[in-house]
């Protein structure tokens, strides 16, 4: 999946939904020189600190390409129009794929970003990454075998999350669980992350 790849943008409602998500395969994509874009949509409700601590995550990956959007979490659904005004802008550069969130994730802010990005993104690749702490289910149709160092990257961004670190799924047990889980279910991998193929044009 990441082979031949050149450029792809990833849509984070929040700041740390990315990371979570796909960090150890944003390692990998940079790992393989492959340009990575990130849009982020809101840094919660307290925005000053969240927002030092998406800073520093985007800066262990040395992610340059940013584009922060700020509208007030949970209340997505109000400004619709202007979220899908922003994507659409992004559909201009023609990415390889774009990462969202699923149609399974229960979050209102996270589905919003998926409803938009359908509909701004007609012509274009679209996979959705596993946000396994929102999710009701989660069809995993695809998967990306991190390496150790993949992994590792991933847990050094999320420790960046001074604000986050008592919530469970931030921590090295849950995450290292669900990568293993994923790589023995994608058969090929110790660790991996999992994503659903929404769209793919080849």
């Amino acid at each position: 999946m990441i082979t031949g790849l050149e450029k792809v943008l990833l849509l984070s409602p929040h700041s740390d939904d990315i990371e979570l998500a796909m960090g150890a395969t944003i390692s990998k994509l940079i790992r393989y020189n492959v340009k990575v874009s990130i849009a982020i949509f809101s840094f919660g409700l307290d925005r000053k600190s969240l927002e030092k601590e998406f800073n520093k995550s985007m800066n262990i990956f040395r992610i340059r390409n940013i584009y922060k959007h700020i509208f007030p979490v949970r209340e997505f659904n109000k400004y619709r129009q202007n979220i899908l005004s922003h994507l659409v802008e992004f559909n201009k550069s023609k990415f390889d794929i774009i990462f969202c969130p699923s149609e399974f994730d229960k979050h209102q802010d996270h589905k919003i970003i998926y409803d938009e990005s359908m509909r701004a993104f007609k012509n274009s690749s679209i996979i959705c990454y596993e946000s396994d702490w929102n999710n009701l289910g989660f069809i995993s149709n695809a998967f990306v075998e991190i390496e150790q160092e993949d992994f590792d990257k991933k847990m050094k961004s999320l420790s960046c999350y001074e604000s986050q670190k008592d919530k469970k799924y931030f921590s090295l047990e849950y995450q290292k669980g669900l990568a293993s889980t994923r790589g023995i279910k994608s058969r090929n991998s110790n660790y991996a992350e999992a994503f659903y193929i929404k769209k793919l044009n080849l």
